[in-house]
């Protein structure tokens, strides 16, 4: 992302953006519709962002920082692990509905990723943020008793399985994949199978 510039006229270029790369795709989208869907002129787009290829990396990174910042907030939040577990993908979900038809850009992200390496490298790095978080929420779990013994890491690469995969689904077929209702469920299932198994109490006659 530029230095130049204030964060808010960085933030206006950035909106634009998504909605002109969510529309016609990273590959057709020019610099021109950018400047055209933020109201600015192309000169002064030219200052915040070099070219096509910085911007939809500037988009990439405040994309994946906001959701670090809200999985960071998870863990310092109050209640149980699965609650908290539960608050954030209520958020998730919440967020992915908000932005609607702007969704389709993160299909757009993985495609690029497979391409070039800058990218697959930044969302790589954001995976691994993301599972280290998770993965710490879950050791809390496990020492606490509320889970029991399993690899946290294990478990945090099976919960962001989870959320990627149906985000992707949701993107394709939103009435087959109504995400705000099968994402908290999906992981409840995960999370009853993390915990302790309650012994059994026999009747004898």
């Amino acid at each position: 992302m530029s230095a130049k510039g204030s964060p808010d006229r960085t933030n206006q270029i950035l909106d634009a953006a998504s909605r002109a790369f969510a529309r016609v795709g990273f590959g057709s989208a020019r610099m021109d519709d950018v400047a055209s869907e933020s109201g600015l002129s192309k000169g002064a787009l030219y200052l915040y962002f070099k070219d096509k290829d910085q911007l939809i990396d500037s988009l990439l990174g405040r994309m994946v920082d906001l959701e670090l910042r809200r999985l960071k907030a998870t863990r310092r939040s109050e209640g149980t692990v699965s609650d908290r577990l539960l608050r954030f993908v209520h958020d998730y979900t919440e967020e992915l509905e908000r932005v609607g038809p702007l969704a389709p850009i993160v299909i757009e992200f993985y495609a690029r990723a497979t391409r070039h390496r800058t990218v697959r490298e930044v969302v790589r790095r954001y995976f691994e943020s993301f599972r280290s978080e998770l993965a710490a929420l879950v050791a809390e779990g496990v020492g606490s008793g509320e889970f029991r013994e399993v690899d946290p890491d294990v478990v945090a690469v099976s919960i962001s399985g989870l959320l990627e995969g149906l985000a992707l689904l949701w993107v394709l077929d939103r009435e087959r994949v109504p995400i705000s209702d099968l994402a908290p469920s999906s992981l409840d299932m995960l999370l009853r199978g993390l915990r302790p198994e309650t012994p059994s109490t026999e009747v004898t006659p």
